[in-house]
């Protein structure tokens, strides 16, 4: 199939600062997000965001009260960390 122009007009710069402006993160955020326990493992947590298709996890204690955000961004960092480790160590 051929595509078409968007009936949808482009926003210039200028139009997406403004817009930016009025919007509020109350209108975007996730209200009541799923959470992970701080004693969790990394591997809990990112088999939990996969699962669920989300980039992060607000970290909390027994009281569910808010410690930390885990992100995809820290766990791919601990596996190149990880990954380089072995690597040097084999070589």
């Amino acid at each position: 199939r051929a595509a078409r122009p968007s009936p949808a007009q482009a926003l210039t710069p200028a139009a997406i600062d403004a817009l930016a402006e009025k919007l509020t993160v109350a209108e975007f955020m996730t209200p009541n997000p799923l959470t992970i326990a701080y004693d969790e493992s990394i591997g809990v947590a990112a088999r939990l965001m996969l699962k669920n298709m989300i980039s992060g996890l607000p970290v909390v204690n027994r009281q569910g009260e808010l410690l930390g955000i885990i992100t995809e961004a820290d766990i791919l960092r601990l596996v190149i960390h990880e990954w380089s480790r072995e690597i040097a160590s084999a070589g």
